[in-house]
């Protein structure tokens, strides 16, 4: 089986090390320079210094149509970044990854990530606990700077406060995948109603997410 395991520490070394008694081909991209030095001295084997959510970094690693990619990153959302680009893109067969965030299994599932382990349960207090749904606005580049992945929260003195999505007048240049609301992953359609405390997670291109931010936060 050919695997790439990317980022991760003490438990991207003890994964490493266990799927290299069997013989299987793997690729390892870290982006601790620390970590990717003693990884590879630890494992005797070639690990691929930076950040897996530039194109650049699956390109000169040689990914293409690998059987599984792990995703070990303690920010969630760079989780999903690197399974999304490496299924798409490169045409990775299977991906799975860690969420430090419980809440954000379902959702990453339901956007096409074939499994989602909730690090908090899996392992411990060896990752940091953090829930990233606040009163913030999350984004990481997908696709070498081509495209963004927005995670914000409605607040109920927004003018799309239950509003259909039909008729919110949402900008076309942004695209809502889907909404968290309480524990449950709803997939949109034009009929699907916007409450406060909802969680939208949007795509866009970097130059229009401010325009984006200001629309769903405008009040």
């Amino acid at each position: 089986m050919k695997i790439v395991i990317v980022d991760g520490r003490q438990e991207a070394n003890y994964i490493i090390n266990s799927f290299k008694k069997n013989k299987n081909v793997l690729k390892v991209i870290n982006d601790d320079l620390f970590y990717s030095e003693y990884i590879s001295k630890s494992n005797n084997i070639e690990v691929f210094h930076g950040d897996a959510t530039k194109k650049y970094m699956f390109e000169i690693s040689n990914i293409m149509d690998y059987d599984l990619l792990i995703s070990l990153s303690e920010d969630d959302i760079k989780n999903y970044v690197v399974c999304s680009l490496a299924k798409k893109q490169y045409r990775v067969k299977k991906t799975i990854c860690v969420v430090t965030d419980p809440q954000k299994v379902k959702v990453f599932e339901k956007l096409g990530i074939d499994s989602v382990v909730s690090s908090t349960y899996l392992l411990g207090e060896s990752i940091t606990n953090k829930s990233s749904i606040e009163n913030v606005v999350s984004k990481l580049i997908v696709k070498n700077d081509e495209i963004i992945l927005l995670e914000i929260k409605v607040e109920k003195e927004s003018n799309i406060v239950d509003l259909q999505i039909k008729d919110m007048n949402f900008p076309i240049y942004g695209n809502i995948s889907c909404i968290m609301r309480n524990d449950e992953v709803i997939i949109v359609s034009g009929d699907t109603l916007v409450l406060a405390n909802d969680i939208l997670y949007i795509m866009c291109k970097p130059e229009d997410e401010d325009n984006i931010i200001e629309f769903i936060k405008g009040s």
